[in-house]
């Protein structure tokens, strides 16, 4: 549907992680522009999932909520069971020179 296959990799996901807890608990939208702009000064920016999930493979920390952090598990499964699957393709044909 929409193009998309049933199965999507970890590069197609295109996404932000989700925001800093902080402005999920403001209470008006003068509270998230202030705690917005308080993040951004103090050098807190949006990470996307391909970057947090590249940064996670490589041992670097990823500044996210606890749903952020299930996100990046999930893409670290995804990205897990798609390697999987490459190498069962490939010995399968007998290749064992391309693992």
């Amino acid at each position: 549907m929409f193009g998309h296959s049933a199965v999507m990799v970890a590069h197609e996901m295109r996404l932000p992680l989700p925001c800093d807890e902080a402005l999920w608990s403001a209470t008006s939208s003068v509270e998230v522009g202030r705690m917005d702009a308080s993040l951004a000064a103090s050098g807190v920016k949006p990470v996307t999932f391909l970057d947090g999930l590249k940064k996670t493979l490589n041992g670097q920390s990823v500044r996210t909520n606890s749903f952020g952090r299930v996100i990046l598990m999930a893409g670290l499964l995804s990205v897990s069971w798609h390697m999987n699957q490459r190498d069962l393709q490939v010995s399968s044909l007998g290749d064992s020179n391309a693992l």
